[in-house]
C-alpha cells in the first residue's frame, strides 16, 4: 500500500515480481506454469531495465502477462524493446501477443447510477 500512495514504481514491480514467484513455488517446479518464453522475456526485460516487474495472471501457464514498465517508459518503450530483441536473436518470436495499456486511475472506481 505505501508503494502505490508514494508512486514507487520500482517497489510496486518487485512486489509484482515477488508475487511471481511465490506462485511459482505453489505451483511446483515441473508444473508448466511458466513457459521459457515468459521466464526469458521477464529476465531480459528486468536486466535491461526496461520494466520494474511483472506477474502472470490467474494459474499461469502463459494466458496473461502483466508488466509495469520502469518510471519513464512506456508501454510502447516495451513493445519497441521486445521487437529489437526477437530481431537480435536475442529473445524468440511472440507471435500472437495481443498487447495492451492500462494505467492506474488515481480516483478510483467511480460508480454513477443514472
Amino acid at each position: 500500500i505505501e508503494s502505490l500512495n508514494g508512486g514507487d514504481v520500482d517497489a510496486i514491480g518487485t512486489c509484482m515480481s515477488e508475487y511471481w514467484q511465490h506462485k511459482k513455488v505453489m505451483a511446483g517446479a515441473d508444473s508448466g506454469v511458466e513457459p521459457d518464453s515468459i521466464k526469458k522475456l521477464l529476465a531480459v526485460l528486468t536486466e535491461n531495465n526496461v520494466i520494474s516487474g511483472g506477474t502472470l495472471c490467474g494459474a499461469g501457464g502463459g494466458g496473461c502477462l502483466a508488466m509495469l514498465a520502469k518510471k519513464g517508459k512506456s508501454a510502447d518503450d516495451v513493445r519497441a524493446f521486445v521487437d529489437k530483441s526477437v530481431v537480435g536473436g536475442i529473445l524468440p518470436s511472440f507471435h500472437g501477443f495481443c498487447w495492451h495499456s492500462c494505467e492506474v486511475a488515481e480516483d478510483g472506481i467511480e460508480i454513477q447510477i443514472i
